[in-house]
């Protein structure tokens, strides 16, 4: 028999969840408690280079599956394999998702050569650098999925219709990467349009496969093969990029999240994802 959660409330959960993760992140950036933080270095990741990118997100973000756990565990009080980690039914969402990633970027690339605000020449990257990057980006797509569909999602659904679950979800995935470097408003915008994305299967499916699949996709492509910085940072790449063009286009220093263009095929693919679940008849309920 299930524990009753120890707070009743899932958007409550949500609310305390996000206050906790948030804090220390807020206070790293403020001017007033910046010189008593050691290693302010860790929260710059301009320029930085593995393997000290990994430290740095494991300050910044990788701690966030610390208070995921424990609130499951303690606040919730259910087991943590509960936030939809079964592959069997779910194994063509995953794939569905890896290549939903790879589409998005390869068609916005396509559009941004096309016009000639982009062009591309391959380079011999540092293969141990590309190394770091293909399992850092694994990494932060299960951690980010977790965090942001597996907890907070899924609490949001046990107090709200599924769909204003996933429009708050995907407002706090956005607002949770503010500290990135050369945030703007349209990299905020796009990033909320992506977190519809990356939780549009789960409200269906409860499951997170999809979304990590997807989330790894697109950090992999975007960064380590076409040579997008991602959300801000950079990364050694096998293709080396060189813009012309506004950054509105382009995205610029941010990466390609951050253009116009990557906004059009989100929206795109997610009105698509969205009609083939509803054609499958599949019903949307908030979860007990």
């Amino acid at each position: 028999m299930n524990k009753k959660p120890l707070i009743k409330h899932g958007w409550l959960r949500v609310v305390v969840f996000v206050i906790l993760i948030a804090t220390p992140g807020l206070l790293v950036f403020l001017p007033a408690t910046q010189q008593y933080i050691p290693f302010r270095e860790l929260y710059d990741t301009t320029g930085m280079k593995f393997p000290m990118l990994y430290l740095s997100y494991l300050v910044t973000n990788g701690f966030m599956l610390i208070p995921a756990y424990l609130f499951c565990r303690f606040v919730d009080r259910r087991s943590f394999s509960s936030l939809g980690f079964e592959w069997g039914e779910y194994e063509a969402d995953a794939w569905t998702g890896f290549f939903a990633g790879i589409n998005l970027l390869s068609t916005g690339t396509l559009i941004l050569l096309i016009t000639g605000t982009l062009s591309l020449s391959i380079v011999l990257p540092n293969f141990l650098q590309l190394l770091y990057a293909i399992i850092f980006f694994a990494i932060v797509a299960f951690v980010e999925e977790i965090v942001g569909r597996g907890y907070i999602l899924r609490n949001l659904m046990q107090s709200l219709p599924p769909m204003y679950a996933l429009v708050i979800s995907a407002l706090i995935f956005s607002l949770l990467h503010l500290p990135n470097p050369t945030i703007g408003i349209l990299p905020l915008v796009n990033l909320f349009a992506l977190g519809l994305l990356l939780g549009i299967n789960f409200i269906y499916t409860q499951n997170l496969w999809f979304g990590i699949f997807l989330h790894f996709s697109w950090n992999l492509v975007q960064g380590p093969l076409l040579g997008y910085s991602v959300s801000g940072i950079s990364v050694n790449s096998v293709l080396q990029q060189s813009l012309d063009g506004s950054d509105i286009i382009t995205g610029g220093s941010f990466g390609f999240e951050g253009s116009v263009v990557a906004l059009a095929t989100v929206i795109g693919v997610t009105f698509w994802v969205g009609d083939m679940y509803r054609g499958n008849s599949t019903k949307l309920q908030r979860i007990k």
